[in-house]
């Protein structure tokens, strides 16, 4: 565990990294924390030898100044124990209202008990309580609150009780966009979560396993738009670039005229889609050129609602995907599969996933072994690889 946060600390900035070791934590049980302004120090450090908790480095806006006068504080005085509390111990001339509205976004705050739509509704108020007592200490000013502060500290600091307003909490699409905008990347939850079992009848690929895919391959990925930039061309039509952020990374998406024009409307920020379209594979980078862009929550709705003649013959047109993990019964398993695939011969053409650990290899096989799907079919193939490796 302290190797992964070493590892974290040392890629701080590469957001597809960062979400790639973040992944692998999970896979691994190790919890991960977003910042704490009560435990987080500059870079990622190991708490309670469990869990691994994002430093105050990673977030946006917040310099090295304004980290060591928090931490500096914290050890020198114990920790924070309410948002006024904060703003009277900090140097408010390094952490600023933008450093503290980005901690607040970040869920830095969290832990003090109260709501993020709460703390950046008193922020200004609390911002100015303490510039005037921090102002009122340095002309060596006596004031209400240093009458009590030491009497009140061993009894909770009754005197810096947030007075905050009755609100609501910002919804939850809402608090993963500002935890998305300060650390570049979701911590608490993706939300493509939501669709992980769907997305599995739907996509032919993650972004990492594009790498896999040969040059003008034809690919269906799933994606949150992370950043998007419109561009007119030498006709004046107007085309995208979009950066489609799945599960696993980012990936380039290529919109031209004709397909923009189709779905302008849908390319906002944070919006999740699906895209179709085609491999660009060129000087190491891959990119999608897309063919098709579709709000994802209105194409899980068209596919349920396919007529089912449509349903009974999609065969002709679907692919069977089957993950086989590579291992000692490899060639066992691949002599069973090629029997079954001569006993149902139809137009699903099958492309197998060899998984490897984190790596995937995709072969697709010749046409000529194309199956028939149907139950019986199924049945024999759940019967060799399970119900999770066939989609």
């Amino acid at each position: 565990i302290e190797y992964m946060a070493s590892l974290l600390t040392s890629i701080i900035g590469n957001n597809d990294k960062v979400a790639l070791y973040i992944k692998e934590c999970r896979n691994m049980n190790i919890e991960i924390l977003p910042p704490d302004i009560n435990q987080s120090l500059v870079n990622f450090t190991v708490v309670e030898g469990k869990a691994i908790r994002f430093g105050l480095a990673a977030v946006k806006n917040v310099g090295e100044k304004a980290i060591k006068s928090i931490i500096e504080e914290r050890k020198k005085n114990s920790n924070f124990i309410s948002f006024l509390d904060f703003c009277h111990r900090v140097d408010l001339r390094v952490v600023n209202k933008r450093v503290i509205e980005s901690l607040i976004k970040c869920a830095a705050f969290d832990s003090i008990g109260a709501k993020r739509s709460q703390l950046l509704a008193v922020l200004d108020v609390s911002l100015k309580n303490g510039q005037l007592y921090q102002k009122s200490k340095r002309n060596g000013q006596t004031s209400i609150f240093d009458l009590f502060e030491k009497s009140n500290s061993s009894k909770g600091g009754g005197n810096y009780q947030d007075r905050l307003p009755d609100i609501s909490e910002f919804s939850k699409n809402e608090l993963l966009a500002m935890e998305k905008e300060m650390l570049g990347l979701y911590i608490s939850y993706h939300p493509l979560n939501d669709y992980k079992e769907k997305l599995k009848k739907i996509v032919s690929s993650t972004s990492v396993e594009l790498a896999n895919h040969s040059d003008r391959s034809r690919v269906i990925l799933a994606g949150v738009i992370n950043n998007f930039k419109r561009k007119s061309t030498k006709n004046g039509n107007l085309m995208a670039f979009i950066t489609l952020e799945d599960l696993e990374g980012t990936v380039e998406v290529i919109v031209f005229p004709k397909v923009f024009e189709k779905c302008k409307e849908m390319i906002k920020k944070d919006e999740i889609v699906i895209t179709e379209g085609r491999l660009d594979v060129a000087e190491g980078k891959t990119k999608i050129i897309a063919e098709k862009i579709s709000l994802l929550e209105k194409y899980i709705e068209n596919k349920r609602s396919a007529p089912k003649t449509e349903e009974k013959n999609k065969n002709l047109a679907e692919k069977l995907h089957l993950e086989i993990s590579i291992g000692k019964n490899k060639p066992d398993i691949l002599k069973k599969l090629k029997g079954i695939f001569y006993d149902y011969p139809g137009k699903s053409q099958v492309v197998l996933h060899f998984k490897d650990k984190d790596k995937t290899i995709l072969h697709a096989i010749d046409k000529k072994y194309s199956v028939k799907i149907n139950d019986k079919f199924m049945e024999e193939i759940h019967g060799i690889l399970g119900d999770e490796k066939i989609w």
